[in-house]
């Protein structure tokens, strides 16, 4: 019963990480467009970069 717990766990905490980098990795790329489409205007996100 605690194994099937810690397994449940890990699969989680994988599908978050996986969230976290996906979703990390799609500011960058609105930022990278916004940027690139208008230079005269800033887009006020935080960029957060995760190392694996």
């Amino acid at each position: 019963m605690v194994i099937q717990r810690l397994e449940m766990l890990i699969e989680f905490l994988k599908l978050a990480l996986e969230f976290v980098f996906v979703f990390v990795q799609a500011m960058g790329t609105v930022i990278q467009e916004c940027s690139t489409n208008s230079e005269s205007s800033y887009i006020h996100l935080p960029y957060v970069g995760i190392l694996p």
